[in-house]
């Protein structure tokens, strides 16, 4: 269910829908069958859950932290299974336990209908997975367990998850096992990769930009040829930077996607050989031009094109920025804009790193050298765990969701034949 950035459009659309005004009610349906020709949903004049509800307004902040889910509850529909009573006696810690493993449930069955559109989105099970994001400040965060998000603090950024993407998508519901531990949550998946080498990110997390010779170093760990898709190693990286998700402006969106990238390199290239404080450096020349030599899939520029770019932008821009520094990718040129947009959406707050068996993969900026990537039934995504130190058990903490270039598609439960380990996340 993709409703970042419009959740307060979505819950007035709701609102109007299940409003006591039969003229508003009326107004939509409509609007929805006569204008738009579409056939109304079951639950489309219904109130929403309160997973649905909650998941809809994150955005929101309560000055109360409990009434991030007691807030809701007036304009959620009544579920018999879902106990939850306004009671401020209670810490916002337990709470948020008690409610966190309903939320991870999800409402699956339940069509969220856009009346404008009348497409139907859902809230999948375990896709309350991505919303466990910690802010990245110093300010204190309540002790909960790392599969328990603070349903009172904002997502520090985009979230992964897509009805694009199907990694661990499978015949049935997922299963979240019961366990006798409210503090545990168990889980059946296939560990299939560990975190080896993770791009440095020497800036705050809120900064959006990027540094070649980072990008350099992590595509000469690639091998030539992708391991899982068999392109070229450039090309997938610039697939993984945008998490595949490419524009649609052109009959070739790959081919537009390729130049856009080309252009970019060449720009970031430019000023780091020409620009502002620049100082010839013979070891990145040689490694540019080993991968540029070598890509066969052309997305790199040659040395006489970025000369031709360093003319062009660095020469007729004195504002252009010093080449040690890090470089916004608002600085680029407006052939590369979409490109751009498309990776500030998922670059930011997020590193590139390598496998153990030579996928590429983008994370959040809490990834580590021998994290473990899961594939967990019913998931859409992967997802990071980090085994306790010193623990020998099947104890795990999750970290966050993680794209990895070549198995969103269900690839890994494929290989495996449904071989699945237990994971409990505490």
């Amino acid at each position: 269910m993709d409703f970042d950035g419009v959740q307060a459009y979505t819950l007035t659309e709701v609102q109007q829908r299940t409003s006591n005004n039969l003229n508003i009610r009326d107004m939509c349906l409509k609007h929805l069958t006569e204008t738009q020709s579409i056939e109304p949903a079951s639950t489309w004049n219904s109130p929403l859950s309160l997973p649905v509800v909650v998941a809809i307004t994150w955005s929101s902040k309560a000055t109360d932290p409990r009434d991030s889910i007691y807030g809701l509850l007036g304009i959620a529909r009544h579920d018999p299974g879902l106990d939850v009573i306004a009671d401020y006696k209670w810490p916002a810690e337990e709470l948020f336990i008690e409610f966190a493993r309903r939320f991870m449930e999800g409402s699956p069955k339940e069509p969220i209908q856009e009346w404008k559109s009348g497409i139907c989105k859902y809230f999948d099970s375990l896709e309350g997975l991505p919303y466990l994001q910690r802010p990245f400040t110093s300010a204190i965060q309540p002790e909960l367990p790392s599969w328990v998000a603070d349903f009172n603090s904002p997502l520090v950024m985009n979230r992964l998850w897509s009805p694009d993407f199907s990694a661990g998508t499978m015949n049935g519901p997922p299963k979240i096992i019961p366990s006798s531990n409210p503090l545990m949550l168990h889980l059946k998946g296939i560990c299939c990769d560990y975190a080896v080498h993770v791009e440095p990110r020497v800036f705050e997390p809120d900064q959006y930009g990027v540094s070649i010779r980072n990008w350099i170093g992590m595509m000469k760990r690639m091998s030539p040829a992708y391991v899982a898709t068999g392109e070229a190693r450039i090309e997938a990286f610039w697939r993984t930077l945008m998490t595949n998700r490419q524009h649609h402006s052109s009959q070739k969106p790959g081919d537009e996607t390729k130049k856009s990238f080309k252009i970019m390199v060449g720009t970031l290239m430019a000023l780091v050989l020409d620009g502002p404080g620049s100082k010839d450096d013979p070891g990145l020349r040689n490694d540019y031009s080993e991968l540029q030599v070598s890509d066969i899939s052309e997305s790199l520029p040659s040395f006489d094109e970025i000369k031709e770019i360093s003319d062009e932008v660095i020469k007729s821009n004195p504002e252009s920025p010093e080449s040690e520094k890090l470089i916004d990718l608002s600085f680029m040129r407006t052939e590369t804009s979409k490109l751009a947009c498309s990776m500030r959406q998922y670059y930011t707050a997020r590193t590139l790193f390598t496998t153990k068996y030579g996928y590429l993969d983008l994370a959040p900026l809490t990834i580590c050298p021998g994290d473990e990537v899961w594939i967990i039934p019913g998931a859409r995504v992967p997802f990071i765990l980090r085994k306790l130190p010193n623990d020998d058990s099947e104890r795990r903490t999750v970290v966050c969701e993680v794209y990895v270039h070549g198995i969103m598609h269900g690839e890994v439960v494929l290989d495996h034949h449904g071989e699945f380990s237990p994971a409990e996340v505490v």
